[in-house]
């Protein structure tokens, strides 16, 4: 019995995005995320291959920023956008309020151009895979990030 309330403890622990997730997301974002352009395009299109992998008509969907050719200019500023979105909100993960605004506002964009929550967890396993591409498994938490991540598209959606 004391082994199942544990695991349950855990499992539970393992969901929730935690302090302790937040700080490991923040750091190991800021080291994926980088300093430069170069790499914040690298870890971009990493992002988005992946995306269109997995996501029936991801290029309609982006029709307006050039969703055909994501080496197209438009669309690597559209990338880059995106990456900056996601920066901020996981730069106020231990800010609710701010977080909770940051949200909103994409949510209302999000749904105002049709970006179906449908993908959403496509774009989580696409970012997790990028992330864990760019600094190493060895140096990754895929728990903090699976939990954090679902509290910010959970938040947009």
């Amino acid at each position: 019995m004391k082994f199942l309330i544990i695991a349950c403890l855990v499992a539970y622990a393992a969901a929730d995005c935690s302090s302790l997730a937040r700080l490991q997301v923040r750091g190991q974002w800021a080291a994926a995320y980088g300093s430069n352009g170069r790499s914040r395009l690298a870890l971009g299109r990493l992002v988005w291959e992946s995306v269109y992998a997995n996501v029936n008509n991801a290029a309609g969907v982006f029709s307006g920023v050039r969703g055909d050719n994501i080496d197209s200019a438009v669309f690597m500023a559209h990338s880059a956008r995106v990456l900056g979105g996601l920066d901020m909100c996981i730069a106020s993960l231990d800010e609710p309020a701010i977080l909770s605004v940051q949200l909103a506002h994409l949510s209302e964009q999000h749904s105002g151009r049709g970006v179906p929550a449908s993908a959403y967890p496509a774009f989580v396993s696409a970012v997790v895979n990028a992330v864990r591409a760019t600094i190493g498994v060895s140096n990754f938490d895929a728990d903090s990030w699976t939990a954090c991540m679902t509290e910010i598209t959970g938040g947009i959606s």
